[in-house]
């Protein structure tokens, strides 16, 4: 009896230890051989073998291996398997290929070889997964999932400060925003930038593009402490800037990966043109309108209906405009024929506000307030373009009269002082600006 139970169990230990082997000889060939992934590169395989011209091409073909891939990435972070299915997203010869075998679109793998930036960094999604679901990351607990086709740009800020990428419309949209609210004047992004405001490197994970877009429409609707003023910001205006909110990850890739490292804005143009931390002088229009135009928005718009801002469009075909240049524009520099701005901006009345713009980064409104409010005598700064004396119309006639000022090939032609006597109109912020009297 005790024999025969003993078989018995035998028997059974044996028929489940065989199946048990049977699952997993199963589980690896479904793993492997019956994979979908098997079945794409054996599929891109016969398609080189079929295409194979040469003899060369004959033999790189028959040594395709078909096996997983993956690209390992240690200065990122990152090891992405997408390669195992997209092998041939570097081979311009399957561009017209069908998913997953098609070549990635655009010149992009030029300047983002897959051997350095990989897959997910711009794409998103589960870089060790092998499996469709799982790779693309729309699964639970995934935070990110891969980006739609449609939203692909959305990566570009991850890396990019540029004020504008060829070819990427919404990219160039949200970053021209971005610089035209004078944004850096109160947050800091990847270390650049004011403190007045949160620093916004790791926006796209603090909240989700419903807070942010609540928040560009009215800042203390989500935040009832928010020093930020209304922006005043249209709905296309205020998606722009949630998209890029939503890009910015905290983890930008190390621009020595970058083809071609060059300096962003962040490190040249802020710096050095609108940074006012950088004691440079003139800050343009631009900046003080990122507060202003929320705290004063009827001031911003009557200037911007006024002629002084479009002072330069008047003389822009002009022939002689250089003469032009030190009344028809803000912070003209006599020695480098350039300016700060087109128009008579902020600071053609008040002055250059770097110092002006220190002081309100630092929370010292009331001394902001002293250091561009205009004094008593300040109907003076007018008297230097709109001169009582000189009839309207009167300096425009007699400068069509002139030759241009400044010609490379003849070098600087001087003004006929027997056809029309002239006054010198000085500015403490532009250099003498010639306007003619009416003749005796």
């Amino acid at each position: 009896m005790r024999n025969a139970h003993d078989k018995t169990m035998t028997s059974v230990l044996l028929f489940g230890s065989l199946l048990t082997f049977a699952l997993l000889v199963y589980a690896a060939y479904a793993e492997n051989f019956g994979a979908d992934w098997y079945r794409h590169q054996s599929d891109y395989r016969r398609q080189l073998l079929a295409r194979a011209a040469t003899e060369r091409e004959r033999g790189a073909a028959e040594h395709f291996d078909v096996h997983p891939k993956q690209l390992y990435l240690p200065d990122l972070g990152r090891t992405d398997r997408c390669v195992t299915c997209h092998v041939a997203i570097d081979d311009p010869t399957m561009k017209d290929a069908v998913q997953p075998l098609t070549a990635h679109p655009g010149d992009t793998m030029i300047n983002h070889p897959k051997e350095r930036f990989g897959c997910t960094v711009c794409h998103r999604g589960q870089g060790l997964a092998t499996t469709v679901t799982d790779a693309h990351g729309h699964v639970p607990h995934w935070p990110d999932p891969m980006l739609a086709r449609e939203s692909m740009d959305q990566s570009c800020p991850k890396c990019h400060t540029e004020r504008s990428l060829p070819g990427v419309a919404r990219y160039n949209a949200a970053m021209d925003l971005f610089y035209t609210k004078a944004c850096l004047s109160c947050h800091k992004l990847r270390g650049q930038g004011g403190d007045v405001g949160p620093d916004i490197s790791n926006a796209g994970k603090l909240h989700d593009a419903e807070w942010h877009f609540r928040h560009f429409k009215d800042p203390k609707s989500v935040v009832e402490t928010s020093k930020m003023p209304n922006p005043n910001l249209s709905d296309e205006e205020s998606h722009a800037l949630v998209f890029l909110m939503m890009s910015l990850t905290g983890k930008p890739v190390p621009t020595e990966l970058l083809s071609n490292p060059k300096p962003t804005p962040l490190e040249t143009n802020w710096a050095d043109t609108i940074d006012p931390l950088a004691g440079k002088g003139h800050v343009g229009s631009r900046i003080c309108m990122g507060c202003h135009q929320g705290l004063h928005p009827t001031a911003v718009d009557a200037w911007r209906n006024s002629k002084m801002s479009s002072t330069y469009e008047r003389i822009r075909d002009e022939p002689i405009k250089d003469n032009c240049l030190p009344c028809h524009t803000t912070g003209f520099n006599p020695e480098t024929g350039h300016y700060s701005e087109e128009g008579v901006g902020c600071e053609g009345c008040h002055g250059p506000g770097a110092d002006a713009v220190k002081l309100a980064l630092a929370g010292k409104t009331q001394e902001h307030k002293d250091a561009i409010r205009l004094d008593a005598s300040s109907t003076l700064v007018c008297a230097r373009c709109h001169n009582p004396h000189v009839p309207v119309g009167v300096h425009a006639a007699h400068y069509r009269r002139q030759p241009p000022r400044f010609r490379q090939a003849e070098g600087p032609q001087p003004i006929d002082s027997n056809q029309q006597p002239t006054i010198s109109v000085t500015n403490e912020n532009r250099p003498s600006a010639h306007e003619t009297t009416p003749p005796d």
